[in-house]
């Protein structure tokens, strides 16, 4: 495939959606992720991306923003020489809070990180091991605001959704975000985006009024415990 053809097909993902074509409008879209993985470290280009639009999967009638994208990392190994690191996502942004949950999926790039929960107000994040759904996500760390978190989302019915097997991602407040190394086809990170919405539509509505309890600040629900930063 040449690359105008596979350019031309970040703009027909879906009708609906179109693709970024212009520096100044991805670096504004990469604004929204100061500081967290993948986007973290190093010098960042996307070297294309999609947005538009998908309805709530929870049917409250308003839509959720989505971001796909294809991204470079320039990095540095220890001041021994520089490294790419070349991975392709999506963002999803829902207009009500979800729980705080990460899955991270052994890995030398992208690790665990509080910094990559800025809604979480606390220091600590309770963490799980997700290799005891089988061999598949052995080396697999979980990490959520608190032990019923963990319970209720690192089950197989969430973690062996297909494209989100493998993959890096995570929860924090209205935002949903998946990541894998390498380049992958726009039509692959839809059907991620097909995934996470059905993951978020059966979120127990439980977490959700704790999420937006916490969302509130202090006159909200508090929570979150667990070891040392992961």
């Amino acid at each position: 495939m040449t690359y105008r053809a596979w350019e031309a097909k970040w703009d027909h993902v879906r009708p609906e959606w179109r693709a970024i074509p212009d520096v100044k409008g991805r670096m504004a879209a990469k604004k929204r992720f100061v500081g967290l993985q993948p986007f973290n470290g190093g010098s960042i280009c996307f070297d294309h991306a999609t947005v538009g639009e998908v309805p709530d999967p929870r049917g409250s009638g308003e839509a959720a923003e989505i971001l796909l994208w294809q991204l470079t990392q320039s990095s540095t190994d220890g001041g021994r020489g520089g490294y790419d690191i070349k991975s392709a996502g999506v963002a999803l942004w829902f207009r009500y809070p979800l729980p705080t949950f990460g899955v991270y999926p052994e890995s030398p790039h992208w690790k665990a990180r509080v910094q990559d929960f800025p809604s979480h107000t606390e220091h600590l994040l309770h963490q799980g091991d997700a290799g005891v759904l089988g061999p598949r996500f052995v080396g697999t760390q979980v990490v959520a605001a608190d032990a019923d978190t963990v319970a209720a989302m690192m089950t197989p019915e969430v973690m062996e959704r297909p494209q989100l097997g493998g993959r890096h991602w995570r929860l924090d407040g209205n935002t949903a975000i998946a990541w894998s190394k390498g380049h992958e086809s726009p039509d692959m990170l839809a059907e991620a985006v097909v995934d996470i919405c059905a993951m978020v539509a059966g979120i127990p509505q439980e977490l959700l009024d704790l999420a937006a309890g916490l969302a509130q600040g202090p006159q909200g629900l508090s929570g979150g415990s667990g070891p040392d930063r992961p």
